[in-house]
């Protein structure tokens, strides 16, 4: 039988002829086989060219899914080959000859197909994207092409078939490459992939992936091993790795510029910039299609125009509706992957950065950002610049939306189109120069939660002392100040954003005034048949408006986040900006063979100073004058001098962390072990932080041990030397902590050792033993170049050489004997002399060593065990469930925020929204109206739209007044609940942990719970009354609403369930890194000298990678959600169609306009709507970290109400006499008792001395006296002034005694407050407390006096910040002093 294609097959077209509904076969070869043929073979060469590399991925060369897809590929070849067989048997002559060349060109396509097919088998870990989508379309459009013939008449059967074939073929291919091969990998590639990463695109964009691990989390908890690793690109050591490129190629001009770190982000990420381009683009397309179906839909509906469609074109209209909202559903899924997967991507980017950056920074730049400024950086910054990363893609779809809305606008209401886009232009100048403030508010926020965050960490860092000392109240009062300051700026940013967010919700309102009065008044005075004012013109229009508000409001809100984000992104790049250290050893970090290969080189360069002077920063005064000095190889140096000589400076300057002046400084060792003042001790076990990433060599590690009597603390441990430590090592003594440090730079075998009174806090015996094995003959150190600072006079006859420091200037070196003859006063400028008398053969032997160490315990294992397990799992945060309290965490916010506030807040909101839903009953009326009075309707109308402007107006301003309230209330619960905590809980949670709750948590009530509540409150009640809207209009759809409620109850409660998880898992992620943050920044001196930094950098990736996983699979779930909302939107607009068609002569076509045009917006309120709330139930993970700490059982003060002495402290007491009697004393019931029985008398104004080795029982017995611990653990009594203590409030007893402990105790703070903490002082007499410790001329030096902040380090030694403390307590004159080690430095 002849084919016999209609007249016009020949030509374009693009309407058939003949056939119903169809295209012409020339367009269909043109479109839909020759273009996407073209397209398949441009792409499919690159990619051969790309991927066409060795070796395989996979484990076998041959596997039974390659041999499917073979079968598949070579199906594809014979049956195109056997289609333009059979076309051009049977009708050469008659059918078009772009078919014949479209059919040839198909024929020609299938073979690198086949090509392709295998190599991306074999070398690609995804089944590859440009098969399956050009393997689905080809099987679509074949289809397409197979109706076309069977619509022809006197078609064969042959053609039929093999037409039928070839798109099933191609379907076959389509389905076998979907098939994930992870399985067929080799081992180490199955590292690399995991999740999603080996799946195809359509396989994530479908989550079916996601849905086994959404389930396994409705009944169980999640966690991160269960999670798995973040697919491989978005593993730090690759995302960070381009924008470090990027960074490194810019000229020096350039990394001076405001928009450096912009432009190096967009060059190294323009990629994954660009992905979410495409789909949101479909998307956008496919949102603005909708007017046109509403217009038609309404006119078959409505009477005056139903007889001009067929029921069949109903149903094609309701085809229609499925069409677009499947593209809307697809669409959507892959552009969120696309942006969620950018933001996941460059989320581990800039937390490396900012890291690797820190181990560059200059030291004065180290100490000007400090701990506080960092955390900020790594939670509040990045927070904001991952919600600015969110709008990107939805603001320039926004932008682009305007125009493409006023040229739908112009097809349905002409020249009344334009009208809009003044108002447009007005509202969003508006909003821009509202926005233009917003980066400068944010950052005033920021620096204040800044300047509150190092406060807060400066407290968490020095807390037992702080608590021992009675100052949580002022410190309190010191941080709400800070706190109030930082609200008010809160405040001044939520004004500008607040009113930006009602301009752009109310402008589609406004438009849609303008665009109707626009075309009412051509109705009326132009042409009424031109211009007709029908209830499908009028809701195809407010169908448009509708669709144009969504991306209005983008603008009002996606601009303030996208600006703060830039703002915040501005803060980042002036941190990468900041000056790096310059001098001193090579910067670049070692490389493992670079560092073995410095390992085992025993070459130690001399080192030399010449007239060299050296200050702190740039621009500060200079603290070592003129020093010439040389170093001798192999001998050990000692320096000294009075407190704030300059010894520190002088040890940190041989480092080259601070500012040369003047002079030289030449030859400096490349390998340097350096141990601080203030002992570096970093979360981890006492091995790893004696080893500090150096290959374990057992020998040296047990002589090392043994050398620093170490190994009683061990053995006194319950892991012994796996004892996981926690932040600053706050468990151990100051002598454990000190010898783990000298053990370490003893370890590293470095040929130049510097020392900074390492010895200062050990014991007489345990002294001695330490120097004899390390530096008497034959001890460890023997042949190594050594630089001991310390005040011990009686060690320096075994130096070598000796540097005598005062004021900053080196007046005398040489040997001891040269020193002495000299005439320097040894007594009078060393302030610590002990009894021990040390020889150059003073070493001991090494089974006495052994005998020492075993009894040097550090520690009570009492103190240790106690501690213990808060550390045995630094992860325990993580693993515990918050999702608890059902709806008590709200109750908790509203009653800090205030019940009158936040009704008030709920009821204006509903007031505001009901504004907005009655103007779509009144739009209902104004169509009913027929075009009569429409001046009357429009003033109406108008009024409308200032009654939703005041009305909004007044429901943010409420909405402010309690959000502001509501953050300053909670922060200060929490803030006094985690003052008036225990000891043992400061002991049990790691600083950065509670850092983490005063800064990542505080950041969530501040922003995301309040704004999500009021985005919920006018969501719901707008879905509520559309609804409403929606039923009225079609009531059978009625039916529906407990199903579709229920579903949504489902989908939510399931989402959520694992949502929280993820959140919560997030949350804990944070703290092991703004732990390592801040041991990073506080020992930088140290990790550089060791040259740690790969070390720590591979310990911090680890985190990160860590902290990767949850938000990774967090925003997964929030792809998921997004999907499956405009899913379900879908399925009810498509029935509300398929409803007007069924029902099309019982339907108001009015009614059904305000039901369609609404349904249009529902498919944002419903995704908003749950957005919003799963952003509020995530932020109860928040909430509840914080309520937990609010929640901390107080210590117990039994003596609360004691009226047995009066409640000022300057009447008692009066004497200071103190009696201990038959005092016992434990850490835990568990546990056995650290004081047994002990008893003594003190006189007032008497001074004793407690002495004892380590862990005699020493620390207990001032823990003892202050009540550090419940009076549970404590027998006997202790009087004072004859009063039992145990009968005295806490607050009083310890303002009534003094410490000063081992380690000096400041906050970050000015000296006025430092000293003076209650303002009960007058300056003079600040003064002169400072001339009495020796003081007031160096701070007299500093540039703002007693108005200066110490920094962390830098500004004062540590002996003059323990002359500080001593200043502190004279200043507050109680009648019991106690000092713990207070004269050691």
């Amino acid at each position: 039988m002849a084919f016999s294609p209609c007249p016009n097959d020949a030509a374009f077209g693009p309407v058939s002829d003949c056939r119903t509904l169809d295209f012409t076969i020339t367009l269909e070869s043109s479109i839909l086989l020759i273009g996407p043929s073209c397209f398949f073979l441009i792409l499919a060469s690159l990619r051969i060219r790309q991927i066409y590399r060795p070796p395989s991925i996979l484990a076998r060369s041959f596997d039974l899914l390659l041999f499917c897809k073979a079968c598949t590929s070579l199906t594809v070849i014979a049956s195109s080959a056997a289609l333009l067989a059979v076309v051009v048997a049977q009708g050469r002559h008659v059918v078009p000859h772009a078919f014949i060349a479209a059919l040839a060109l198909e024929f020609l396509t299938s073979i690198p197909l086949t090509f392709l097919s295998y190599l991306e088998h074999s070398q690609s870990p995804t089944p590859s994207t440009l098969i399956l989508i050009h393997s689905f379309l080809k099987s679509l459009f074949i289809g397409a092409l197979l109706r076309t013939f069977h619509l022809t008449t006197n078609i064969g059967n042959g053609l039929l078939s093999t037409t039928a074939i070839t798109a099933a073929a191609y379907g076959s291919h389509f389905l076998v490459e979907l098939v994930e091969k992870r399985r067929l990998f080799r081992e180490e590639v199955k590292l690399e992939y995991t999740g999603e990463s080996s799946l195809s695109f359509l396989s994530r964009s479908t989550f079916l992936w996601l849905l086994s691990i959404m389930w396994r989390g409705r009944t169980s908890r999640l966690t991160f091993e269960s999670l798995g690793n973040v697919p491989l690109s978005d593993r730090v050591e690759n995302a960070r790795q381009p924008l470090l490129d990027e960074l490194k190629s810019l000229t020096s001009a350039q990394m001076a510029s405001g928009s450096m770190l912009l432009r190096a982000t967009l060059r190294a990420y323009t990629g994954t910039m660009l992905t979410p381009f495409i789909p949101r683009l479909v998307l956008l397309a496919a949102t603005f299609s909708q007017p046109y179906l509403v217009e038609k839909m309404i006119s078959y509906v409505e009477p005056s125009t139903a007889d001009q469609y067929t029921t069949q074109e109903g149903w094609y209209l309701v085809a229609g509706f499925v069409c677009i909202f499947g593209v809307i559903t697809l669409s959507t899924a892959v552009f969120w992957q696309a942006a969620y997967a950018m933001t996941v991507r460059y989320r581990a980017a800039i937390i490396g950065v900012v890291y690797d950056k820190s181990l560059r920074l200059a030291s004065h730049a180290n100490r000007k950002v400090g701990v506080g400024g960092a955390s900020t950086y790594m939670s509040v910054d990045v927070e904001r610049i991952f919600e600015g990363l969110e709008f990107i893609h939805d603001f320039w779809a926004a932008v682009l939306s305007i125009p493409v809305a006023t040229a739908i606008l112009y097809s349905q209401a002409k020249w009344a189109a334009f009208p809009p886009l003044f108002v447009i232009a007005v509202i969003l100048g508006t909003t821009v120069v509202l926005g233009g403030s917003i980066g400068k508010r944010q950052a005033a926020w920021l620096a204040a939660t800044d300047n509150r965050i190092k406060l807060l960490s400066s407290i968490l860092g020095n807390i037992i002392p702080i608590k021992m000392s009675g100052y949580e109240a002022p410190l309190a009062q010191r941080v709400l100040q800070l706190r109030r300051k930082e609200i008010k700026h809160m405040e001044s940013f939520y004004h500008v954003g607040l009113v930006a967010t009602i301009l752009s919700n109310l402008a589609a309102t406004f438009c849609g005034i303008a665009v109707l009065g626009g075309y009412a008044a051509l109705s009326t005075y132009v042409s009424s048949s031109t211009y007709p004012f029908t209830v499908a013109k009028i809701f195809s229009i407010l169908t448009t408006i509708t669709i144009l508000s969504s991306p209005l409001n983008m603008i009002g809100q996606g601009l303030p986040a996208i600006l703060a984000a830039y703002a915040s992104l501005k803060r980042i790049q002036a941190f990468l900006q900041m000056e790096e250290k310059t001098i001193g050893p090579a910067l670049e970090m070692d490389g493992p063979n670079d560092l073995e290969e410095k390992l085992n080189s025993r070459d130690v360069q001399d080192f030399k100073m010449d007239i060299a002077s050296f200050s702190w920063l740039p621009e500060s005064p200079i603290v070592l004058h003129d020093i010439t000095l040389k170093l001798t190889p192999g001998k050990l140096h000692m320096c000294v001098g009075p407190v704030a000589s300059g010894k520190t400076s002088l040890l940190v300057s041989m480092l080259g962390e601070t500012t040369l002046r003047s002079g030289s400084l030449t030859s400096l060792s490349d390998r340097i072990a350096y141990a601080s003042q203030d002992s570096f001790v970093v979360v981890g076990t006492c091995k790893e932080n004696i080893t500090f990433g150096r290959p374990f060599d057992l020998e040296r590690y047990h002589k090392v041990v043994r050398a620093c009597a170490l190994i009683a603390d061990f053995d006194r441990m319950p892991s012994k030397d796996q004892t996981l430590l926690g932040d600053k090592g706050i468990t151990l003594s100051g002598g454990q902590r000190q010898r783990l440090a000298l053990a370490r730079a003893v370890y590293a075998d470095a040929p130049l050792l510097l020392l900074d009174d390492v010895l200062s806090a050990l014991d007489a015996e345990t002294e001695k033993h330490v120097f004899g094995s390390l530096f008497a003959p034959g001890g460890l150190l023997e042949g190594k170049t050594v630089v001991l600072a310390t005040h011990n006079i009686h060690y320096l006859p075994i130096a070598h050489r000796i540097f005598a420091l005062q004021g900053g200037r080196l007046l005398h070196q040489g040997s001891y004997d040269e020193l002495v003859n000299s005439g320097y006063d040894l007594t009078g400028n060393l302030t610590r002399a002990s009894s021990l008398k040390m020889g150059r053969d003073g070493n001991s032997s090494p089974d006495q060593q052994v005998q020492e160490s075993q009894s040097n315990v550090a520690l009570d294992s009492s103190e240790k065990s106690k501690s213990e397990h808060a550390y045995n799992d630094y992860d325990d945060e993580a693993t515990k469930s918050y999702d608890k309290g059902g709806l008590h965490m709200y109750r908790f916010y509203i009653l800090h925020a205030g019940v009158f506030r936040f009704t008030a807040c709920v009821i204006l909101m509903v007031l505001y929204i009901a504004v907005r839903l009655g103007l779509q009953g009144y739009l209902q009326e104004l169509s009913s109206a027929s075009g009569r009075h429409l001046g009357g309707w429009m003033a109406g109308y108008v009024a409308f739209g200032f009654a939703g402007i005041f009305s909004g107006l007044v429901a943010l301003y409420t909405f402010n007044l309690a959000a502001v309230h509501g953050g300053f209330s909670v922060h200060r619960a929490e803030l006094e609940a985690l003052l008036a905590a225990p000891v043992t809980f400061f002991l049990a949670n790691p600083a950065g942990r509670l850092v983490n709750r005063f800064s990542s948590d505080i950041f969530q009530l501040d922003f995301t719970w309040p704004i999500a509540t009021l985005n919920i409150i006018s969501t719901l009640t707008l879905l509520l009354g559309t609804l409403i809207l929606v039923y009225i209009a079609t009531p059978w759809l009625a039916l529906s609403a407990p199903l579709l409620a229920f579903a949504y109850a489902v989908l939510v409660k399931f989402y959520l369930a694992t949502s929280k998880q993820f959140q919560q898992l997030e949350s804990a992620s944070k703290s092991p890194l703004y732990t390592i943050f801040s041991n990073t920044l506080g020992g930088l001196e140290s990790v550089r000298a060791f040259h740690a930094q790969v070390h720590f950098l591979a310990q911090t990736d680890i985190a990160i990678n860590r902290s990767q996983i949850p938000f990774y699979y967090r925003f997964a779930g929030l792809r998921f959600l997004r999907t499956i909302l405009v899913l379900l939107t879908g399925l009810v607009t498509v029935g509300i169609a398929a409803l007007a068609v069924g029902l099309r002569h019982k339907t108001s076509a009015a009614f059904l306009g305000v039901a369609l045009s609404n349904a249009t917006g529902m498919t944002n309120y419903m995704s908003d709507l749950m957005m919003f709330y799963s952003q509020l139930e995530n932020a109860v993970v928040s909430i509840r970290r914080i309520h937990e700490i609010v929640d901390t059982e107080p210590e117990r003060d039994p003596g609360a109400d004691s009226v047995v002495v009066p409640s000022k402290k300057d009447l008692w007491p009066q004497h200071g006499s103190l009696v201990f009697k038959e005092v016992t004393f434990k850490y835990r019931d568990d546990l056995p008792l650290a004081l047994k029985g002990i008893s003594f008398v003190v006189r007032g104004g008497q001074k004793i001395g407690i002495c004892g080795r380590t862990g005699s029982g020493k620390s207990s017995t001032v823990l003892s006296l202050f009540r550090a611990m419940d009076q549970s653990l404590v027998g006997g009594h202790i009087f004072l002034d004859g009063v039992d203590i145990a009968t005295v409030p806490l607050a009083l007893l310890r303002n009534s005694i003094s410490l000063v402990s081992q380690e000096p105790f400041i906050w970050h703070a000015p000296l006025r407050e430092i000293l003076d903490i209650d303002g009960l002082h007058s300056e003079q007499k600040i003064w002169e407390t400072l001339d009495r410790v020796g003081l007031k001329q160096a701070v007299s030096d500093m540039p703002d006096k007693l108005d200066s902040i110490i920094e962390d380090g830098g500004s004062l030694s540590r002996g003059q910040k323990q002359l500080l403390c001593l200043a502190r307590i004279l200043l507050r004159g109680s009648r019991v002093v106690v000092l713990d080690e207070a004269t050691s430095r």
